[in-house]
């Protein structure tokens, strides 16, 4: 749950909460690959808390998966997790945000940002003016060419 809003760089992590639920998200991928799905064909993404938790879920996956996808989100455990150490320091993130988010500040997609690239990450942010904490058609536009990009036939 969200604690205060807007989240803003710095917001309380409540550890216990995300990580049962990145287990569940890990068993979710496993059962994928278990099916059959390369571990590099697999993008986790969401949107807000969903959002916040690929992250994390990416970061803490055993096995280099396809991609990661943030839109309007923020890093929990962003200046503790070892970026650079993560079998997924070589996905690539996509970062999208609204620069009228009044509920996720815009500043966790530049933190996010920041963070992966220090740690050799690559990751794609994208702002889009005028967009709250929602979605737009450019935003869709540029996730699909990313997708295609991390995901090719």
């Amino acid at each position: 749950d969200l604690h205060d809003t807007p989240v803003t760089p710095g917001a309380f992590d409540d550890e216990p909460t995300i990580t049962r639920s990145v287990e569940i998200v890990h068993r979710a991928v496993d059962k994928a690959i278990e099916g059959g799905i390369p571990p590099e064909r697999v993008v986790i993404g969401g949107f807000s808390q969903g959002a916040a938790l690929a992250f994390i879920s990416t970061l803490r996956y055993s096995q280099r998966l396809g991609g990661c996808v943030m839109l309007s989100g923020w890093p929990p455990f962003v200046n503790t997790e070892p970026i650079a150490q993560s079998a997924n320091a070589k996905t690539d993130f996509f970062i999208a945000h609204g620069l009228s988010d009044s509920v996720v500040s815009a500043e966790c997609a530049q933190m996010t940002a920041e963070a992966l690239s220090a740690a050799g990450v690559p990751a794609r942010m994208r702002l889009y003016p005028g967009m709250a904490h929602s979605s737009c058609g450019a935003e869709m536009a540029d996730l699909g060419r990313f997708l295609e990009d991390v995901l090719p036939p």
